[in-house]
């Protein structure tokens, strides 16, 4: 599975920003804006996207 559609199931799944954001390292209001579209997943540095897709395969 490509990084960009992990990223996209966590952002639709039932956690919490403030779980995500706990578990991963990346801040809570950055995954709000993450969801609610004012950030573009394609727009995030590879540190983030490593620390998310982490979060994936620990949590999925």
């Amino acid at each position: 599975m490509r990084a960009i559609e992990k990223i996209n199931q966590i952002l639709k799944s039932d956690y919490s920003g403030y779980e995500i954001g706990k578990a991963s390292g990346i801040s809570a209001s950055r995954i709000s804006e993450l969801r609610r579209g004012d950030r573009k997943v394609t727009s995030l540095t590879l540190t983030t996207v490593d620390k998310l897709e982490k979060f994936y395969d620990e949590n999925f």
